[in-house]
């Protein structure tokens, strides 16, 4: 059995659709969100791709981190939401990144933009 010549390169496809509308305006499967912070310029649209996993998508913040270079995402509600734990909520950012990253890492912050009634999906 042969095997096709190019079996040794492996097409990536990212699990989900990054798309980069504006300098702090992006996409991820048709959901915008807004960049509020890019420390380090920790945002890479194509590594975001490959690590966003849905369950994200029901927070109002998503927050990335690298160490070593991996990509490590984690959800934030917005504060005082009824159903989150106060750690939880975005205000202790700074205690995630105090207590869970590592010192000096490259971080970005995206902040779900919401939807207004009648808004088309590009």
């Amino acid at each position: 059995m042969t095997e096709p010549a190019n079996s040794a390169e492996t097409l990536h496809t990212p699990a989900h659709r990054v798309v980069q509308l504006k300098e702090d305006l992006i996409q991820i499967d048709d959901v915008s969100y807004q960049v509020v912070t890019n420390h380090k310029d920790g945002f890479q649209a194509d590594a975001l791709g490959d690590s966003f996993v849905t369950l994200l998508s029901k927070y109002d913040y998503i927050v990335g981190d690298w160490g070593f270079d991996q990509l490590r995402l984690r959800g934030f509600y917005a504060d005082g939401h009824r159903h989150a734990n106060r750690d939880q909520y975005i205000s202790t950012l700074a205690d995630y990144l105090y207590e869970f990253c590592n010192f000096g890492c490259a971080y970005f912050v995206l902040a779900k933009v919401p939807m207004t009634p009648g808004q088309q999906l590009n």
